[in-house]
């Protein structure tokens, strides 16, 4: 439901979401884990990237036995939270719990499955 030249933000470790998805990776990072790529300098850079590409959704793992992204990426976690809103959530593999995020400045064309989550194209 997104443009071929559209990122996609997965906030967990599922690189294998891009790839089955084929869209690229949001402010270039394959995967957000607790650790990596979470210095303030590699946040910068990470959001340098993510400011320039067009990134309709975004997921977010929130199972309960993660750490909450806002404390390992809060510069991403900020960004998330003043542009994008809850459009649902989603059951996963091993009780997984994935929360579906949009782009407000995105415009939806129409509704997808039985949870109606918007698609843009």
């Amino acid at each position: 439901c997104t443009a071929p030249s559209d990122a996609l933000l997965v906030a967990a470790f599922e690189p294998e979401v891009n790839f089955y998805a084929e869209r690229k990776f949001a402010a270039g990072l394959a995967f957000f884990y607790p650790g990596f790529f979470a210095s303030p300098r590699d946040q910068e850079l990470a959001m340098k990237r993510l400011r320039r590409q067009t990134v309709p959704l975004a997921l977010m793992d929130v199972s309960h036995d993660q750490p909450p992204f806002e404390r390992s990426y809060p510069q991403i976690a900020r960004y998330l939270d003043g542009r994008y809103q809850v459009a649902g959530e989603l059951a996963g593999d091993g009780g997984r719990v994935y929360r579906v995020l949009v782009d407000a400045n995105a415009v939806a064309t129409r509704s997808y499955g039985p949870l109606s989550l918007p698609c843009f194209r």
